[in-house]
């Protein structure tokens, strides 16, 4: 069966944890512990997680519904800080297919990063 290879997402030279990119973020979103969701030809997905709004580089709120958008090649296209090696962390991940299903793991190896421009949605938020 072919899958979804492993992804290992090289570290960067950025020092610190994901605390310390919220504090130099000015106003965003952070989001921690995300699952992914893609479509099957792995072009666009969809993330679910921890969801944080974030004011001058403190998290001021939490969004329990939330979750984000995005289309893959747009997503690395907009990354801009990797944290370092030290922060690294591995995440196994169940991937099934085909008609009868067949099930498969692959990883996904990743520091925390930065990355702008992702569809927030949040379908319990009032305007």
């Amino acid at each position: 069966m072919q899958h979804v290879p492993n992804l290992v997402l090289a570290p960067g030279r950025e020092a610190g944890d994901f605390d310390s990119l919220v504090s130099g973020m000015a106003d965003g979103i952070a989001i921690k512990q995300a699952s992914l969701d893609m479509d099957f030809q792995a072009g666009s997905g969809l993330g679910l997680g921890n969801v944080f709004e974030v004011k001058r580089g403190k998290r001021v709120a939490r969004y329990p519904s939330a979750g984000f958008l995005f289309r893959s090649t747009d997503l690395w296209k907009s990354l801009l800080t990797v944290s370092s090696d030290a922060q690294l962390r591995r995440y196994g991940v169940l991937a099934q297919k085909g008609e009868p299903s067949q099930t498969c793991y692959h990883s996904v190896t990743a520091p925390p990063a930065v990355v702008k421009g992702l569809t927030l949605i949040d379908p319990l938020r009032k305007a």
